[in-house]
């Protein structure tokens, strides 16, 4: 049985569409742990159940999916990554993973939790599942078909985190004792940081 035709499976959805403007070059493809972004993180995602990658692209599409050669990864394209929203993306990919039951989300600069972290969030049968550090929420982020069907509806404002608040969807906050599900990286000095996080954890894979 194909992936398409299992409605069981776990997927994964990356967003990866925008111009990385405040990095000053493509976040994606910047080397963590000895390769590109977007395939560790992806690759962190297949490690933690999901059998399936669906990536959000725009801003240099075949860059990104070069750079994910050989993993089980298809891509929806965002044609107005340049005046869009993330939450824009993130719909986007969700409406391609409708017929999922469970999808874990993740923006490409957020790789840097471990992958038992994810895996502990597969425990839980809420609507929404986010792993947290001292109390605030982080990424990846669990949820079933139901919430995707919902946040693809939404048209609010303040994005995903707003969408989720205002759903009326059970949401579980697991606290963990793991920083770098806060770490992203927006910028250099963010950048920089996840790196020294990673390297002192020795959590690149």
């Amino acid at each position: 049985m194909s992936i398409s035709e299992n409605s069981a499976r776990l997927r994964a959805l990356i967003v990866a569409a925008g111009l990385s403007s405040r990095m000053g070059t493509l976040k994606a493809l910047l080397p963590v742990a000895g390769e590109a972004m977007i395939r560790l993180s992806a690759k962190k995602l297949l490690a933690a159940g999901a059998e399936e990658i669906v990536v959000v692209t725009g801003y240099r599409r075949e860059a990104i999916e070069a750079a994910l050669t050989g993993l089980p990864a298809r891509f929806v394209l965002n044609e107005n990554y340049a005046s869009t929203q993330m939450f824009d993306s993130i719909k986007l990919g969700l409406a391609a993973l409708k017929d999922s039951e469970q999808i874990f989300f993740a923006p490409v600069d957020a790789p840097a939790y471990r992958t038992e972290t994810a895996r502990a969030l597969l425990r839980f049968r809420s609507d929404f599942a986010v792993p947290c550090f001292e109390r605030k929420p982080g990424h990846p982020i669990l949820m079933t078909a139901k919430a995707a069907r919902w946040l693809c509806g939404y048209s609010g404002e303040g994005g995903l985190r707003a969408a989720m608040q205002t759903s009326g969807l059970p949401i579980h906050e697991l606290e963990t004792d793991d920083p770098g599900v806060l770490l992203d990286a927006d910028t250099p000095e963010e950048y920089k940081k996840m790196l020294q996080t990673l390297q002192r954890s020795g959590n690149g894979g």
